[in-house]
């Protein structure tokens, strides 16, 4: 009886079924008789390769909409500003070193700068001596003569209208019978003889002595500039000549022996050196 009755309701549910799928195509015939699911557009994804469509975009189109699958290419919007390209910026170039002799220099400076100031100095006839490269008072003099010569205010400072007056040819030099015959650094004058108490810890040294006192001796005056080369320990001809010059520029008695008056002198702070020309 259960069976029969699941049959019939089967049977019942597929016509109902077929009755509805007979009733759904005729509905949708128009009135020409072409389907109406033609009608229906679907959404196309935009191109590949980027193309864009310059058809004027319907008034009810926005900016940038896409239409039938493309995007639309209309006015910019009142107020768009496209953004602009940032300019390329460049790195300050290093500026040009100063010349290294256009700073000013004065007493009491130092260096191949002052060096060359004082050649030309001497070039121009207001220096005389060696441009050893110390601005001291003798240099300052100098500046300063050149300075009231070629119209510049004479402080003694070589600023950069000084230095360019000393490397033009107009720089005015000074008469041969004005020349000024001062150093570019001041040589002490030698001094006078006069005996002191001498040392007791320094002995008495001569000529064919040596050993370590004597090599002390030698490294002293090399110091000051009496001899020249390395101290050998001998007391040789060179070294009584450096000897005799020591003496005769700091007041001892000039003999090229070194007794313990002329070594107090030379191993003493206030040794005069020798001259630099």
């Amino acid at each position: 009886m259960k069976k029969g009755a699941y049959t019939l309701v089967f049977v019942l549910g597929g016509a109902l079924l077929l009755v509805l799928c007979v009733l759904i195509l005729s509905s949708s015939r128009d009135d020409d008789g072409a389907n109406a699911l033609s009608n229906i557009s679907f959404y196309t994804p935009p191109p590949d390769d980027g193309a864009v469509n310059l058809a004027t975009n319907p008034p009810q189109q926005g900016w940038g909409d896409w239409v039938d699958g493309q995007r639309v290419a209309t006015a910019p919007p009142a107020g768009y500003v496209p953004a602009a390209t940032a300019a390329p910026t460049f790195s300050a170039s290093t500026p040009e070193p100063a010349s290294s002799s256009g700073g000013s220099l004065r007493n009491g400076d130092e260096g191949m700068d002052v060096a060359y100031v004082q050649q030309r100095l001497k070039d121009l006839g207001y220096l005389s001596g060696t441009a050893d490269g110390i601005f001291g008072n003798a240099t300052e003099r100098a500046v300063k003569e050149f300075q009231a010569t070629n119209g510049l205010t004479a402080d003694g400072v070589v600023g950069a209208r000084t230095l360019q007056r000393l490397e033009s040819s107009s720089a005015k030099p000074k008469s041969a019978a004005a020349a000024d015959s001062s150093r570019a650094t001041p040589v002490p004058q030698p001094r006078t003889y006069t005996a002191s108490t001498p040392n007791a810890a320094y002995g008495y040294l001569a000529p064919g002595d040596s050993g370590s006192k004597v090599t002390n001796l030698q490294k002293r005056l090399i110091e000051l500039g009496y001899l020249w080369g390395s101290a050998s320990g001998k007391y040789d001809a060179d070294t009584e000549e450096a000897v005799r010059a020591f003496q005769a520029r700091n007041g001892q008695w000039v003999d090229g022996k070194a007794g313990p008056d002329t070594q107090t002198a030379l191993f003493s702070d206030w040794a005069l050196a020798a001259p630099r020309d």
